[in-house]
Protein backbone atom coordinates (compact mmCIF):
# COMPACT_ATOMS: atom_id res chain seq x y z
CA UNK A 1 0.00 0.00 0.00
CA UNK A 2 2.89 2.38 0.68
CA UNK A 3 5.43 0.79 -1.64
CA UNK A 4 6.88 -1.53 1.02
CA UNK A 5 7.28 -4.38 -1.47
CA UNK A 6 9.72 -2.31 -3.52
CA UNK A 7 8.13 -3.22 -6.84
CA UNK A 8 7.94 0.36 -8.12
CA UNK A 9 4.28 0.93 -7.28
CA UNK A 10 1.96 1.11 -4.28
CA UNK A 11 -0.06 -2.01 -5.05
CA UNK A 12 -1.05 -4.18 -2.11
CA UNK A 13 -0.34 -7.91 -2.34
CA UNK A 14 -2.99 -10.20 -0.91
CA UNK A 15 -0.85 -13.33 -1.35
CA UNK A 16 2.85 -14.06 -0.72
CA UNK A 17 5.11 -12.52 -3.37
CA UNK A 18 8.51 -13.91 -4.36
CA UNK A 19 10.48 -10.68 -4.72
CA UNK A 20 13.77 -11.72 -6.39
CA UNK A 21 11.94 -12.42 -9.65
CA UNK A 22 9.91 -9.21 -9.47
CA UNK A 23 12.47 -6.60 -8.46
CA UNK A 24 14.13 -4.84 -11.38
CA UNK A 25 17.68 -5.99 -12.19
CA UNK A 26 20.22 -3.87 -10.35
CA UNK A 27 17.78 -2.88 -7.59
CA UNK A 28 20.58 -3.09 -5.05
CA UNK A 29 23.49 -2.03 -7.23
CA UNK A 30 23.84 -5.62 -8.39
CA UNK A 31 24.68 -6.80 -4.87
CA UNK A 32 23.16 -9.63 -2.88
CA UNK A 33 21.13 -8.86 0.22
CA UNK A 34 22.47 -9.84 3.65
CA UNK A 35 19.36 -8.93 5.66
CA UNK A 36 15.94 -7.35 5.36
CA UNK A 37 13.78 -5.66 7.98
CA UNK A 38 10.19 -4.55 7.62
CA UNK A 39 8.47 -1.90 9.70
CA UNK A 40 4.76 -1.24 9.55
CA UNK A 41 5.06 1.12 6.57
CA UNK A 42 8.62 0.75 5.29
CA UNK A 43 11.20 -1.90 4.40
CA UNK A 44 15.01 -1.75 4.48
CA UNK A 45 17.75 -4.08 3.29
CA UNK A 46 21.47 -4.29 3.92
CA UNK A 47 23.67 -5.56 1.08
CA UNK A 48 26.57 -7.93 1.70
CA UNK A 49 28.94 -4.95 1.46
CA UNK A 50 26.96 -3.01 4.10
CA UNK A 51 25.02 -0.54 1.96
CA UNK A 52 21.56 0.32 3.27
CA UNK A 53 18.51 0.62 1.00
CA UNK A 54 15.03 1.64 2.16
CA UNK A 55 11.60 2.08 0.58
CA UNK A 56 7.96 2.54 1.56
CA UNK A 57 6.35 5.39 3.53
CA UNK A 58 8.69 8.39 3.45
CA UNK A 59 6.55 10.60 5.69
CA UNK A 60 2.89 11.29 5.15
CA UNK A 61 2.93 15.02 5.85
CA UNK A 62 5.15 17.80 4.57
CA UNK A 63 6.56 18.26 8.07
CA UNK A 64 8.01 14.75 8.29
CA UNK A 65 8.85 13.95 4.65
CA UNK A 66 12.22 12.32 4.13
CA UNK A 67 12.16 9.99 7.13
CA UNK A 68 13.71 7.15 5.08
CA UNK A 69 16.88 9.16 4.51
CA UNK A 70 17.01 8.46 0.78
CA UNK A 71 17.05 12.09 -0.40
CA UNK A 72 13.44 12.14 -1.64
CA UNK A 73 10.66 14.47 -0.55
CA UNK A 74 7.99 12.22 -2.07
CA UNK A 75 5.45 10.72 0.35
CA UNK A 76 6.20 7.17 -0.81
CA UNK A 77 9.38 5.60 -2.18
CA UNK A 78 8.21 2.58 -4.13
CA UNK A 79 11.51 0.93 -5.05
CA UNK A 80 14.73 0.16 -3.13
CA UNK A 81 16.73 3.39 -2.80
CA UNK A 82 20.17 3.89 -1.21
CA UNK A 83 20.16 5.73 2.11
CA UNK A 84 22.38 8.82 1.97
CA UNK A 85 23.41 11.52 4.42
CA UNK A 86 25.20 10.39 7.58
CA UNK A 87 25.34 6.77 6.36
CA UNK A 88 26.82 7.54 2.94
CA UNK A 89 30.06 5.58 2.64
CA UNK A 90 29.48 3.74 5.93
CA UNK A 91 29.23 -0.01 6.32
CA UNK A 92 25.89 -0.75 7.97
CA UNK A 93 25.89 -3.86 10.14
CA UNK A 94 22.39 -3.77 11.62
CA UNK A 95 19.05 -2.10 10.90
CA UNK A 96 15.79 -2.12 12.83
CA UNK A 97 12.38 -0.76 11.83
CA UNK A 98 9.24 -0.01 13.81
CA UNK A 99 5.90 1.63 13.03
CA UNK A 100 7.33 4.87 11.68
CA UNK A 101 11.08 4.84 12.22
CA UNK A 102 14.26 3.11 11.10
CA UNK A 103 17.54 2.89 12.99
CA UNK A 104 20.85 1.64 11.59
CA UNK A 105 24.23 0.79 13.15
CA UNK A 106 27.54 1.10 11.34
Amino acid sequence: MYGQLGLGDETAAREPVYLPKLLPAGSFGGEKIASVVAGEYQTCAITVSGKLYCWGDNGNTTTNRGILGVGSDEAFVSSPTPVIGALLGKTVTYVSASVDSVCAVD
